[in-house]
Formats: C-alpha cells, structure tokens, sequence
C-alpha cells in the first residue's frame, strides 16, 4: 500500500513541477507554418477534384479534431 500511495505521489509531484510547461502558450506563432499542408491539398485538389458528395464543410470550433 505504501508502494502505491508513494507512486501516486510522485506522479502528481512530477505534473505540478512540469504545470508550466504543459500549459504554455506559443507566442507570435509562424502562421508560415500552414503554408506546406496547404500546399500539398491544393496539390492533391488539382490531381483529383472531389466530387460534390465527398465534400465536408465543417464550421464552428477550431478545436475539432480527427
């Protein structure tokens, strides 16, 4: 039992030490750092235009993921 609360312990020391890290925000980020992913979809729409059924808009959230 003492293994386990020592373990649990440790465990929360070490993510209240790395608390910063985890959430620091990135200043002035490089918006060029879109550029290459949108390079390479305009690259792959010339290729093969998507058909209008295989089409999705989403709206709303930028936290959706895939």
């Amino acid at each position: 039992m003492n293994q386990i609360i020592t373990v649990l312990l440790s465990t929360i020391l070490l993510l209240f030490a790395n608390l910063p890290l985890l959430i620091a925000e990135v200043k002035n980020p490089d918006p060029a750092r879109f550029n290459q992913p949108f390079k390479e979809f305009s690259k792959q729409d010339q290729i093969k235009v998507p058909s209008q059924d295989q089409l999705i808009l989403f709206t709303g959230s930028s936290s959706i993921r895939f």
